[in-house]
């Protein structure tokens, strides 16, 4: 919809709001009325909604950007002719020839001058009779320029100038007719000259520029040339000066650019590494992704990764064809005190003609392994490469530490499944061996029981003598079967643990085990004073009672020692017995890490109640196991 004011309208469209505000005061003082926009889709909007007479657009803004708007608005027959005037930083000719094509009336490169500015908006909405044309990229006037003097300054001057397509250099001067100035500008064919005054006699030169190391006569330059400008002193020195400011300005800016695409990169790498890393909770998997980012980053000819395995390091994924190369224990714990990556000669590794490169993986200052890549050749790794190769490593060290928690929680998964079989099958079991024992000792010792007291009613009938001579062979039966089942209930659960503790229930226990196995059983105590909770009590006796039937049924051992002892808020259990070492891992009744499912079950049990459970051979015969249990 066309804006109702009698004002030419103008839409100004920039993402900066400072710029907005300059142009909206300027035109609203020179009595236009504007429109205002912050994004490209506002503009579009806009421009559709309220065809103004003028839209000044940016190039550079968020939503879309201003080549997406002029395309738009060119395509649409309602906004096709709306004048456009272009106001960005991207003055390159390309972005200008791309304006042209579009349809752009005319183009202005920030920083801009308000008033230039306005001048532009003002020829566009209020032509007059003569309007100066609009020169094209490809029309712009050439300066053309010859040069008096060589030295190093002279030799500067031609090597700037060379480079802008907007000058061209007809001829250069030196009376020593030896200075490096005269060889580079034979090289490029350009006319060399002795005499300095002849530069002056050359048809259509429009600048002669003198740089201070042959002068020359003004008023006789005037004479041979009228019209030809001098370039001298300290206004030679100000251009030069400013000239030389400009290229620096440059070179930071190319510099800038150059470090600004490298960080866009390692974002990038940074980005799909964790969206790599994040996407598998396979472990091996991850090492290797690991591996390939780090070596693609600095080039590495070959590497591996090493994890850390009971303060040992093993290699787990290798990249390339590598030696199996591991740096000195002092070079890694420089690594691993800095958390950076550490750059050392092949000396340090044993490989005196590589370089090796050193990165530790670590998290919360848990040491979990570190990445070593060989290199041929020395290497030099800018300070961005090893903060790239730092927060790899870190991200490295997330994902480890998840696919470990994976792992583990995939482990103690099949434990509990594995233990909850060995329990449902241990059930079934003690039911069995309960329902045989009840079977083959009270129910015939009942029946016979039965039997012998219709044999006393008779007997007692005929002969009281006899009678009572049967009652009490009866009443021996009946104490030996208050006996079997008194041993049958304390084999389900001593009830001297609930009524005399665990101490007096182990000693009754190591008499007895003594006595069936022949196995000499030495127990040493301090926690007569301790008072432990009943569960505490039960996981404690279970698991001796588990040891020593493992004790019994593997080791081929004499001798057992038990210790039982607190401090420090927690109880020690270690068993120790003089056996053929550690359980076979290849049984049929052992889990995925070749334990016994007996040996599982005491874990599980000291886990349970929070405490740890270890178990190892012990140099010279035998096993030692070892539970720490909080109190």
């Amino acid at each position: 919809m066309k804006h109702e004011s009698n004002k030419k309208s103008v839409l100004v469209a920039d993402d900066n709001t400072n710029i907005v505000r300059v142009i909206q005061v300027s035109l609203e003082l020179e009595g236009y009325q504007t429109i205002l926009a912050f994004d490209g889709e506002e503009a579009l909007e806009k421009a559709i909604s309220q065809h103004p007479d003028l839209i000044i657009l940016d190039l550079l803004m968020p939503k879309k950007h201003g080549w997406q708007v002029l395309e738009h608005l060119k395509k649409d027959p309602v906004t096709s002719n709306i004048p456009v005037i272009v106001l960005t930083a991207m003055g390159q000719k390309e972005d200008q020839r791309k304006g042209w094509e579009l349809g752009v009336n005319d183009y202005i490169t920030k920083p801009f001058n308000p008033m230039r500015l306005l001048e532009v908006v003002n020829r566009t909405l209020k032509p007059r009779s003569r309007i100066v044309p609009f020169i094209p990229l490809e029309s712009v006037p050439v300066t053309r320029v010859a040069i008096v003097g060589g030295g190093e300054k002279g030799a500067a001057i031609l090597q700037t100038l060379l480079g802008n397509s907007r000058i061209q250099i007809l001829g250069v001067a030196d009376v020593k007719n030896v200075d490096s100035i005269l060889t580079l500008a034979r090289e490029l064919k350009i006319p060399v000259f002795q005499d300095p005054y002849d530069l002056c006699r050359i048809p259509d030169v429009d600048l002669l520029i003198e740089t201070g190391t042959v002068p020359l006569n003004t008023d006789r330059v005037k004479e041979i040339s009228p019209d030809l400008e001098i370039v001298k002193g300290y206004v030679a020195e100000f251009m030069w000066g400013m000239l030389e400011e400009k290229e620096a300005s440059e070179e930071r800016a190319r510099s800038l650019v150059k470090e600004l695409h490298t960080k866009i990169k390692e974002l990038n790498a940074l980005y799909e590494a964790g969206k790599a890393m994040g996407s598998v909770m396979d472990l091996q998997a991850i090492l290797s992704s690991v591996l390939t980012w780090m070596g693609d980053q600095i080039n590495a000819e070959s590497g591996l990764i090493f994890m850390s395995d009971d303060d040992a390091f093993t290699p787990r994924a290798a990249r390339g064809n590598p030696a199996f190369f591991i740096a000195s224990r002092s070079t890694l714990e420089l690594a691993f005190k800095t958390g950076k990556p550490v750059l050392v000669s092949g000396i340090a590794c044993d490989i005196p003609s590589a370089y090796v490169a050193l990165v530790p993986i670590v998290s919360k200052e848990k040491k979990l392994g570190f990445a070593s890549f060989l290199f041929s050749q020395k290497i030099e790794a800018s300070e961005g490469d090893i903060t790239f190769l730092a927060t790899l490593a870190a991200q490295a060290a997330i994902a480890i530490e998840n696919a470990k928690l994976y792992e583990d929680m995939a482990q103690s998964k099949k434990q509990i499944e594995a233990l909850l079989s060995k329990v449902i099958d241990a059930q079934e079991e003690e039911r069995k061996r309960i329902s045989a024992e009840l079977h083959d000792s009270i129910a015939q010792s009942l029946v016979s029981m039965h039997t012998e007291i219709q044999t006393c009613q008779a007997l007692l009938s005929r002969s009281q003598e006899k009678g009572m001579l049967q009652l009490e062979g009866l009443k021996k039966r009946i104490s030996e079967s208050i006996q079997e089942v008194r041993q049958i209930i304390f084999n389900l659960r001593p009830s001297t643990l609930d009524d005399l503790g665990l101490i007096t229930t182990l000693e009754h226990y190591f008499k007895k085990f003594e006595a069936e196995n022949q196995i000499f059983v030495s127990f040493q105590n301090s926690l007569e004073k301790l008072k432990l909770s009943p569960a505490l009590e039960t996981a404690l006796y279970r698991i001796v009672q588990e040891a020593l039937t493992n004790i019994k049924k593997h080791s081929h051992a004499s001798r057992a020692e038990i210790e039982l002892k607190g401090g420090s808020g927690k109880i020690y259990l270690q068993i120790f017995d003089n056996g053929n070492g550690l359980p076979d891992r290849h049984s049929d009744r052992t889990d995925s890490k070749g334990y016994s499912l007996g040996i599982t079950g005491m874990q599980e049990r000291a886990a349970l109640l929070g405490g740890t459970f270890k178990m190892e051979a012990v140099a010279g015969g035998g096993t030692r196991i070892q539970v720490e249990i909080p109190d």
